[in-house]
């Protein structure tokens, strides 16, 4: 059975393309590829290659890629208090992954973060289509 195309939306013009691409197929744009770390263990039941949230693919354990990095982030509820302590982090930034967003999962929460430290072998030991 065959598996279904993951693509990468770019942020230009809004042209699906094949992941493994570096650059856009239709304007030549290069292609953003955002990589979030996930904290929080609702992805604990997902596998690699799996689609989140209608805009992550799961790459690893906690490392996700953002399909539409042109999108604006999940909005985060500022009363919740998950986030506030994260949040007193955001003068540190230079030295600390910023907050992105937030995602609502059937087992729980995920906080997104971006600018995390994450190493060329995560990335590229990372599927780059469904498994």
């Amino acid at each position: 059975m065959n598996q279904p195309l993951v693509t990468l939306t770019c942020p230009e013009c809004g042209t699906a393309n094949p992941i493994t691409n570096q650059e856009c197929s239709h304007c030549h744009v290069p292609l953003l590829k955002r990589y979030l770390w996930a904290i929080g263990s609702s992805l604990d039941g997902y596998k690699i290659g799996a689609i989140v949230g209608d805009r992550y693919l799961v790459q690893g354990k906690h490392l996700l890629l953002d399909l539409f990095p042109g999108e604006p982030a999940p909005g985060i509820d500022n009363t919740v208090q998950l986030y506030r302590p994260y949040l007193k982090l955001f003068p540190k930034r230079p030295h600390v992954p910023e907050l992105f967003g937030a995602l609502s999962l059937g087992a729980g929460e995920l906080l997104l973060l971006e600018h995390a430290p994450v190493s060329c072998i995560d990335i590229n030991g990372a599927q780059s289509t469904p498994a």
